[in-house]
């Protein structure tokens, strides 16, 4: 029987043009389904939203580091995990974890102030990816001892993700492939080898051990389209246009849940008509079956730079994380399939 792996995956900023899907589809004649998106009702918080965790700028247990300097870094990358959320604090070179209704767990030293990227497996085993500094994957067992670390490979010039699951570790290049790599078990320190290669990223949190993949890709298509190439393991691939209401100024985000729901979020201007670069998040959940299910809006809210802007897990609940001058936050905008549809 084969085995199985669940994933956790994001992306982030812009998709890049590198992407090359597109112009081979469309000569050969695949025109994509267009699906009009509709204008979620509100920002505001309401029955369907709640404030998971609150906590101040500072190197104290459940404060977070910043630097006001250069690029502003932050809590990098965040993760929920079951009933816990972990948050990538790499000013503070550590991780922290917190239950759900935000209470400290414990702090987790990862030996590294630049960090980027993090992914965290059902066991609560910790992989990190310093993606430009230091160069290095590390991976730590859920009570902070290094498992393992690892080298990048010199083919991955620009990571955009690390995801991780039992002994795999795979690392995404400019938001177009993942590449799962591997270190020698007597050389811990060396650098990794690339063992195999898919194009894009999966639907489904799963994986066959023969290497069969679901994958999605995500492109903008001029200023309000996002077009969705979906495959099936045999590479038979469906295209969607969905089509805001608003321009798009970027895509920050494309996850999936267990029933293999695409969660696209992308940053929509708020006042066209005045040329404003203010936005908001708009998240637009697509089912297999080529359906917007529901579109949640949230505020971009965010004064440091990070990697990630919004988590979905495995059953479809949303979170996101702002920061302020205040410090930072963590909202559940909405309860997998319980959770209100949020449109007009």
């Amino acid at each position: 029987m084969a085995s199985y792996v669940k994933f956790q995956f994001f992306f982030l900023g812009v998709i890049l043009a590198a992407v090359q899907w597109l112009p081979s589809e469309a000569a050969r004649g695949s025109e994509p389904a267009v699906l009009e998106v509709k204008e979620p009702v509100s920002v505001s918080p309401s029955k369907s939203s709640n404030v998971v965790l609150q906590g101040a700028w500072g190197k104290e247990a459940g404060q977070f580091g910043k630097v006001d300097e250069a690029s502003r870094p932050g809590p990098m990358d965040f993760a929920v995990i079951g009933d816990k959320l972990f948050v990538l604090d790499s000013v503070n070179s550590r991780v922290q974890v917190f239950t759900l209704d935000g209470g400290f767990r414990k702090a987790i030293s990862i030996a590294t102030a630049t960090a980027d990227f993090m992914a965290v497996d059902d066991h609560g085993n910790i992989t990190v990816l310093d993606a430009f500094v230091r160069r290095e994957c590390k991976t730590f067992k859920g009570d902070g001892t290094l498992e393992k670390l690892m080298k990048i490979p010199a083919e991955l010039e620009l990571p955009s993700a690390v995801f991780a699951a039992g002994d795999s570790i795979w690392v995404e290049e400019r938001h177009s492939q993942v590449f799962e790599i591997s270190d020698s078990p007597e050389k811990n320190g060396s650098s990794g080898k690339i063992t195999k290669r898919i194009s894009g990223r999966p639907v489904v949190r799963a994986y066959k051990s023969t290497g069969e993949f679901s994958t999605v890709h995500a492109r903008r298509n001029g200023q309000r389209e996002v077009i969705l190439r979906v495959s099936d393991d045999r590479n038979k691939a469906k295209l969607t246009s969905l089509r805001f209401p608003r321009a798009i100024g970027s895509v920050v985000g494309l996850e999936t849940d267990v029933k293999g729901r695409c969660y696209l979020t992308a940053a929509c201007l708020t006042d066209e008509k005045n040329n404003s670069w203010n936005t908001d998040l708009v998240t637009v959940v697509f089912s297999p079956d080529g359906e917007i299910v529901k579109t949640v809006r949230m505020p971009n809210n965010y004064i440091t730079d990070h990697y990630r802007k919004v988590f979905v897990t495995p059953a479809g609940d949303i979170y996101q994380m702002q920061t302020d001058s205040a410090g930072v936050r963590f909202i559940r905008w909405e309860s997998g399939d319980a959770a209100g549809r949020g449109e007009k």
